[in-house]
């Protein structure tokens, strides 16, 4: 690998990404697509961090910790609450997107782009048509279906399958300390299984050792 990803799993789709990057051929729209918390979110907001920070994604520079905190101003983070994105929010967007960017790039982070109306999602697509300079979209969905169709194809689609239970606990295993977890071999793998092959889900598990307790006495 070219860049220090902080990702469990998916290989092939990092080192896609790395070779669009290096290529010129990196888009300016990509939608990531599989399940809720398999690290589609993650992968988006790293390669943000690669094409804001001058040392790809150094994770020290002030440029890099206000990424990791969502409160760089070039990097715009719409994040799952549960809620629906209605078209105020994506007006109130892309009246920000047409703001002078003091980085290289304005990024737009979008997580579950299935939460958007009907009316938020044909606004946005006039953007995603016709972008402002240097704008890029990395957007995340559990699937394509009922998603606006010419959103779809306006963008690069990368899927994010279910990572196997064995690479998932051998690769935490390998980053327990990082992750700040503390786990028996035992945890670790029932935290693996339940997650059923969602790095986010099994790491979720891991760091709740009360629910996590709960699934082991059964």
């Amino acid at each position: 690998m070219l860049y220090k990803w902080p990702i469990i799993g998916h290989e092939l789709q990092l080192q896609k990404l790395e070779s669009d990057l290096s290529s010129g051929n990196f888009s300016h729209s990509y939608l990531f697509v599989g399940p809720d918390k398999v690290g589609k979110f993650l992968v988006a907001k790293t390669l943000s961090g690669i094409l804001q920070c001058s040392e790809n994604y150094c994770r020290k520079c002030p440029v890099c910790i206000q990424i990791e905190k969502g409160v760089h101003l070039d990097t715009i983070e719409i994040r799952d609450d549960g809620e629906s994105i209605k078209i105020e929010e994506i007006r109130d967007l892309i009246s920000t997107l047409h703001m002078s960017a003091q980085g290289k790039y304005k990024i737009v982070l979008l997580d579950n782009i299935g939460r958007m109306t009907p009316e938020a999602a044909n606004c946005f697509l006039k953007t995603l048509e016709e972008p402002p300079k240097n704008t890029l979209f990395l957007m995340t969905a559990t699937n394509v279906h009922g998603l606006l169709p010419t959103i779809v194809s306006r963008s690069r689609v990368m899927k994010f399958p279910a990572i196997s239970e064995r690479k998932l606990a051998s690769q935490i295993a390998a980053m327990q300390e990082a992750l700040n977890i503390d786990s028996t071999p035992e945890m670790l793998n029932r935290a693996c299984m339940l997650s059923l092959g969602r790095p986010g889900k099994a790491i979720e598990l891991l760091r709740d050792t009360d629910v996590l307790s709960a699934y082991l006495r059964f």
